[in-house]
């Protein structure tokens, strides 16, 4: 629902997440087919406004519901 309303999809929210980590220096993005690069590489090159993120992180469970608890 958060990517519709925002127009964009899932697999770019996920790649661009990974993309604007600091820690993160790489990601690894598998492709079946050819054809497919150039969403890839329009993915890569869409900014998601912070808006859009601040949305993402009020839909993040408490650490409580976590399977690995950051505060066990």
């Amino acid at each position: 629902d958060l990517c519709r309303e925002w127009d964009t999809d899932l697999a770019t929210a996920a790649l661009q997440f990974s993309l604007r980590d600091p820690r993160i220096h790489m990601s690894v993005v598998g492709i079946s087919k050819p054809e497919r690069i150039g969403a890839l590489l329009a993915s890569v090159n869409t900014e998601l406004p912070v808006e859009f993120w601040s949305a993402a992180e009020e839909l993040v469970p408490e650490p409580s519901n976590w399977l690995d608890p950051v505060n066990p």
